[in-house]
């Protein structure tokens, strides 16, 4: 009868201990959605700033058009991607892949 109770006892921590040990994962990627979603939003802003405030002496010296747009590549590029991470966290907080 004590073997019982002590099979029983040992799943519940066993229960215990990988629920408390997903919910730390869990907490882990919730954070790092917060960090990705504020980075890629502080990055949009930033990046939209510099290009509006240049591009007028980016379209006055042609040997610039290079660089110009390459940065308007990379003012959408950077952000959507730190936004994709974000998501894909996201998805692993809520458990559904």
């Amino acid at each position: 009868m004590k073997e019982k109770r002590n099979d029983a006892e040992l799943k519940n921590r066993k229960t215990k201990r990988n629920y408390d040990y997903e919910r730390r994962v869990s907490d882990i990627y919730f954070d790092l959605f917060f960090v990705f979603v504020a980075a890629g939003t502080f990055l949009w802003v930033i990046m939209h700033s510099i290009f509006d405030a240049c591009i007028d002496s980016w379209k006055a010296d042609p040997a610039l058009n290079n660089f110009r747009y390459m940065w308007n590549i990379l003012m959408y590029v950077i952000p959507y991607t730190l936004w994709a991470f974000a998501v894909d966290f996201l998805s692993y907080t809520s458990g559904t892949l």
